[in-house]
């Protein structure tokens, strides 16, 4: 989120680009984490767990172009002269939401309890 602010200011295009690369590394950094969260609540069922939360992180990825686009057409339009810090501004927000969001996450609560674990915890 801050490197998405740090190009807010007026910043080299190598600046931006170290960044930009920090924002990448960052997203990745926190993959194992995520599929470590989702074997804890999946167990057995793990691979359909991973493959809906894949396909809403596809449909982001295919809407966030024109997203994008939509907020930097709109502060063109109202004249602004740099019409891209809008979008690094929503950036930031949507990776803050996403930190927000995060803090709500319990590994402990299963997303299916199978009847052999229950089996197990009453004998």
């Amino acid at each position: 989120m801050a490197a998405y602010l740090v190009c807010l200011l007026d910043i080299s295009p190598w600046t931006s680009v170290i960044m930009f690369s920090i924002v990448a590394f960052s997203t990745d950094f926190g993959s194992p984490a995520m599929w470590a969260f989702n074997q804890d609540i999946a167990g057995k069922h793990v691979g359909s767990v991973l493959g809906w939360g894949n396909m809403w992180g596809n449909l982001g990825a295919a809407v966030a172009p024109s997203l994008m686009i939509a907020v930097i057409t709109v502060n063109t339009a109202n004249g602004e002269e740099h019409h891209w810090n809008m979008a690094f501004v929503t950036c930031a927000i949507a990776f803050f939401i996403a930190g927000v969001a995060s803090l709500f996450v319990d590994s402990s609560r299963k997303l299916v309890v199978d009847d052999e674990d229950v089996m197990l915890e009453s004998a």
